[in-house]
């Protein structure tokens, strides 16, 4: 939580590009909560420990849990934004070779 409040006014600022027809003071205090500890997780997290897509699972979850009835899917519609928006991290870095054609296979084994 300490690195959320740390990051909290830039944190703002992306939930206000991303929603820009919810004033942050419209969007209920546990939505924001969330979107703010989801976009943390997203933006600033160690990746290895919660890839992008299980800090967005895990923030819907909360949001339903602790939310109102539409809370899981403006979350999920915030977070997809921007993690749309940033595409998908690390995505590029694995090896790719198990998309090659076996041909190309072969040549790099020689």
């Amino acid at each position: 939580m300490n690195g959320v409040i740390a990051k909290i006014e830039e944190i703002d600022k992306i939930i206000e590009k991303a929603a820009p027809q919810w004033p942050l003071e419209q969007i209920a205090m546990v939505d924001r909560a969330v979107l703010r500890l989801g976009i943390y997780e997203l933006l600033f997290g160690n990746r290895d420990e919660v890839p992008p897509k299980v800090a967005i699972n895990e923030s819907i979850e909360l949001a339903k849990t602790f939310g109102g009835n539409a809370s899981g899917k403006f979350v999920n519609g915030v977070l997809g934004t921007i993690y749309r928006e940033i595409g998908e991290p690390g995505k590029d870095d694995a090896p790719k070779t198990e998309n090659r054609g076996r041909k190309e296979q072969e040549e790099i084994k020689k």
